[in-house]
C-alpha cells in the first residue's frame, strides 16, 4: 500500500527590510560632491586660456596665476578688430615714399595683441602689384608701457611709411 500523502503546508516566511545606514548615504553624497568639484576644477584649469577672457572670470584667473606657476596668454580674435579710415598720401619729406594712416579698433570685450597689418596695392585689372605685412613692432611706439596689447573699444591711430609702388597702383587695401 501507498502511504497517504500529507497535505502540503506552507510555513510563514519572515522578510526583513533592510535600511541603509544614514552614514553610508551621506558618505556617498560627500564623495560624489568632492568628485564633481574636482571635475569642475579640472575643467576650469585646462580651459583657463579661453575662459580667462571672460570679463567676470579674468580677475579670478589673474589672482590664481599670481599664486600658482601658470601663464595666461592673451588670445587674439582677428574678427573683432576692424580697420577704418585708411589714408594713403605722399610723404612730406621723401620723394618716392608714401605715408599710410590707419585707424584700428578692437571690438572685443577684452584687450588683445595688435594684429599684423597687410597692405596691398592693385592695378586696374585687380592684379596685385605690391604687398607687405607690417608687424606691430613696425607701427607701434615701443616707449609705451605695454605696446603689444590693444585696448578694447578705443580706436588706435597707426602710421607707417612705405616706398611708392608706382603709377600702376590704382587701388589699395589693408587687412
Amino acid at each position: 500500500r501507498v502511504p497517504p500523502v500529507r497535505a502540503f503546508q506552507t510555513e510563514p516566511v519572515m522578510i526583513k527590510t533592510t535600511q541603509d545606514k544614514p552614514q553610508t548615504s551621506i558618505g556617498w553624497s560627500v564623495f560624489s560632491l568632492v568628485l564633481i568639484i574636482l571635475l569642475a576644477g579640472q575643467y576650469l584649469w585646462f580651459y583657463r586660456q579661453s575662459l580667462s577672457v571672460i570679463p567676470e572670470l579674468t580677475p579670478a584667473y589673474q589672482s590664481i596665476c599670481n599664486q600658482l606657476p601658470c601663464h595666461l596668454e592673451v588670445p587674439i580674435v582677428l574678427s573683432a578688430i576692424s580697420t577704418q579710415q585708411l589714408v594713403v598720401r605722399k610723404h612730406k619729406e621723401y620723394q618716392g615714399a608714401l605715408t599710410i594712416d590707419l585707424l584700428l579698433e578692437n571690438h572685443a570685450g577684452f584687450i588683445q595683441p595688435y594684429p599684423a597689418v597687410q597692405l596691398s596695392f592693385s592695378d586696374r585689372k585687380g592684379q596685385r602689384i605690391s604687398q607687405r605685412t607690417f608687424q606691430p613692432a613696425d607701427f607701434l611706439n615701443i616707449n609705451i608701457a605695454d605696446p603689444m596689447l590693444m585696448p578694447a573699444a578705443i580706436p588706435v591711430q597707426i602710421s607707417f611709411d612705405i616706398l611708392d609702388p608706382g603709377q600702376r597702383a590704382v587701388s589699395y587695401e589693408a587687412i
